[in-house]
């Protein structure tokens, strides 16, 4: 038996849609996906079961503690939260360091800890009572320190200063693991200076994801759902709505502005403009109904910046599952296999994103559904999360019995 503890903000679907009604606040629908995916996965596997070890982020009660619940076969342990700053991830690195002992000590056979590395004081926690015990870890790493803050927009000078601080802190925790995932090569590139055993997964999609609704919904939706903010390039996708030529479309946007403001300036042009609707936070099942019920999805990230060599946005996975389109940018840290399965945009400006969106319009609806279905078959038969987990769980195998 392989036992493994998996450190993670992730939580299960009933907590983090009783979180979403009680704060009107997104809890991390998308990490939570990503990581519920790999979690199922992982427990389909012959001869392993997982625990996730869960820190969140819960701000409605000063002091916070869930019970442990089972939700689709796997174990959620919640640890205790204090909201209080700096003292909340002293208290969540004390609780994962006693836990994880706990947990060694309950569970005969081979174990091994997955670290998802932005559950900072969860996973430093874990990593450093793993190595008292000779437990071997593994550091999921799916976007580089230093790289992600660019979307928080906060005017709080602790909340600016802890920030600096936790970059290269995080940066130096980076390098303490026995074996790594990445969703990009480059990533390896740059953290993985022991050159220890890893894999690139640059995510992966529901086995059994099914279709609620093959009927698009009128007018013609152009959908995305993500971070609403200038830099990852929805204000030229805005833009370029108001440019179409095609009078009987919507933009529907669903996510959050991370306080940057953005949100003001989509209202702005809806205002101006009815094509462009707001639609604010929904649960992960709303979202992908309104996936599959759409004309084309839309992932508008420029590729100029820096930190997209170190990415692959797990909407664009999810996106492709869902039957519907994908137009996206040429990220650097997609794989080339992927551009026969999307349309690419070819120009990154309000233009160049009308100008293409346009022309798919233009074309044959049958067409465009048979762009769907073929992306659709190529992540089922290649990125599932079952044969994902498969190379995690074969990692993890492999580097304990190198160990011994």
């Amino acid at each position: 038996m392989t036992n493994i503890l998996y450190s993670s903000m992730c939580c299960s679907t009933r907590l983090a849609n009783e979180v979403l009604e009680k704060t009107k606040q997104d809890p991390g629908f998308q990490i939570i996906k990503f990581t519920q995916l790999l979690l199922k996965g992982i427990n389909a596997q012959e001869g392993t079961m997982v625990t996730c070890l869960c820190g969140l982020r819960q701000k409605t009660k000063l002091f916070w503690h869930e019970k442990d619940e089972i939700e689709d076969s796997i174990k959620y342990h919640y640890l205790p939260t204090i909201s209080i700053m700096l003292i909340r991830q002293l208290f969540l690195y004390l609780c994962a360091f006693v836990y994880t002992i706990k947990w060694a000590i309950s569970h005969k056979g081979d174990k091994a800890i997955i670290c998802d590395i932005f559950a900072s004081s969860v996973s430093m926690g874990t990593r450093d009572a793993a190595k008292l015990l000779g437990i071997k870890t593994c550091a999921i790493i799916t976007d580089i320190p230093g790289q992600v803050v660019t979307t928080i927009n906060t005017k709080n000078p602790i909340l600016k200063l802890l920030l600096k601080i936790r970059t290269p802190i995080g940066k130096r925790n980076l390098h303490k693991y026995d074996s790594y995932i990445f969703l990009t090569q480059a990533m390896n590139e740059v953290i993985n200076k022991k050159g220890v055993p890893y894999i690139v997964m640059e995510g992966m999609v529901n086995n059994n994801e099914q279709l609620n609704n093959l009927n698009k919904q009128k007018p013609r939706i152009i959908f995305y759902a993500g971070a609403l903010v200038e830099q990852f390039g929805v204000k030229a996708l805005v833009d370029a709505i108001m440019l179409s030529k095609h009078q009987d479309i919507e933009l529907h946007l669903y996510g959050d502005d991370k306080k940057s403001g953005f949100i003001e300036y989509i209202k702005k042009c809806s205002d101006k403009d009815k094509r462009i609707v707001y639609k604010g936070i929904a649960k992960n099942e709303d979202i992908v109904r309104a996936e599959q019920a759409a004309t084309l999805l839309v992932n508008p990230r420029f590729t100029n910046q820096e930190f997209t060599k170190y990415s692959f946005p797990s909407k664009n996975m999810e996106y492709m599952v869902s039957n519907t389109p994908l137009l996206t940018t040429r990220l650097p840290g997609m794989p080339k296999e992927y551009n026969d399965y999307v349309y690419l945009f070819d120009e990154e400006t309000a233009e160049g994103y009308a100008k293409k969106i346009d022309e798919i319009l233009d074309l044959k609806p049958e067409l465009l559904q048979t762009k769907g279905t073929e992306a659709r078959q190529f992540v089922l038969e290649n990125k599932s999360n079952i044969k994902q987990a498969y190379r995690v769980v074969t990692l993890l195998r492999d580097v304990i019995k190198d160990a011994k």
